[in-house]
């Protein structure tokens, strides 16, 4: 795995710092990291810009990243402002803290770009108390790309800030970081979602009008933690035996399922297993 980031904010957003904990998570994980920031005017809300290497073998490359597979907004006031999507590629990545849809940030970007989109600022003000994004995005983009295992970024947060701020503060920051994790808005989830509008793209035939006979060996189990609501379990299942209700996966028709172990398989997360019955 080799991956560029680019990170676009304003001083005071904590960019720098969110770019030190990934890149710290990362160095736990086994992986070489070169991280460094960049400024311009150094002022509370300046523009500014980070960016993160991240690879299997030694980085050998000192200067900026110029094509970026991942790109993570800060402030969604920058769009419009600084070009955001400059050296973006076919299978770059946009991750922007915007009140929009991932559609509408494409729109406003005029670009191509793969989005996502979350509202980072309503989250931390909710969770932290103030518009401090930084553990919020940060959540938002492994949810979007595992570039580190979640829990090593949880033990990297905690341990960074501890001794720094209160243990209270800590345990917000990491209700930020769930959220962030769980509530950003996938690209593909939007597209599935406007596809379906009026019904299903295609229907489980007659298995929904049938009981699950007492022949079945395994059942799915679903860990809500590592769910992302992303819809994949939805599509793939051929009993429509997976519930969603305001956007959110609830559960499954265990009345209904077979067993078959297709949502477990195609489940990007591994929050579906399967348990023997």
């Amino acid at each position: 795995m080799d991956i560029e980031i680019r990170w676009h904010g304003r001083g005071g957003q904590g960019l720098v710092t969110a770019n030190e904990i990934l890149a710290e998570t990362a160095i736990t994980a086994g992986k070489y990291v070169k991280a460094f920031p960049e400024f311009g005017p150094e002022r509370m809300g300046a523009p500014i810009r980070g960016f993160t290497r991240i690879s299997e073998k030694p980085i050998l490359v000192h200067s900026q990243v110029y094509e970026p597979d991942i790109v993570i907004v800060m402030d969604g006031t920058l769009v419009g402002k600084v070009d955001v999507a400059l050296g973006t590629k076919k299978d770059s990545v946009i991750l922007a803290n915007y009140a929009g849809s991932p559609k509408e940030l494409q729109e406003a970007l005029m670009t191509d770009v793969e989005c996502h989109t979350l509202d980072a600022n309503k989250i931390s003000i909710e969770e932290i108390g103030k518009p401090m994004v930084n553990t919020v995005m940060l959540g938002a983009l492994i949810g979007v790309r595992e570039l580190v295992p979640y829990d090593l970024l949880e033990d990297q947060i905690t341990n960074k800030f501890t001794g720094k701020l209160s243990d209270k503060v800590i345990v917000k920051n990491l209700s930020a970081l769930k959220r962030g994790y769980k509530e950003v808005q996938r690209m593909a989830m939007a597209n599935i979602k406007d596809l379906v509008i009026g019904g299903r793209i295609i229907q489980a035939g007659n298995s929904e009008k049938f009981f699950t006979g007492d022949w079945r060996s395994f059942v799915p189990v679903v860990d809500q933690d590592k769910c992302i609501d992303c819809y994949t379990c939805w599509i793939y299942c051929p009993d429509n035996s997976i519930v969603f209700r305001d956007d959110k996966m609830s559960g499954i028709k265990i009345s209904h399922c077979k067993g078959c172990g297709i949502c477990a398989k195609v489940c990007p997360k591994g929050a579906i297993t399967m348990k023997e019955e």
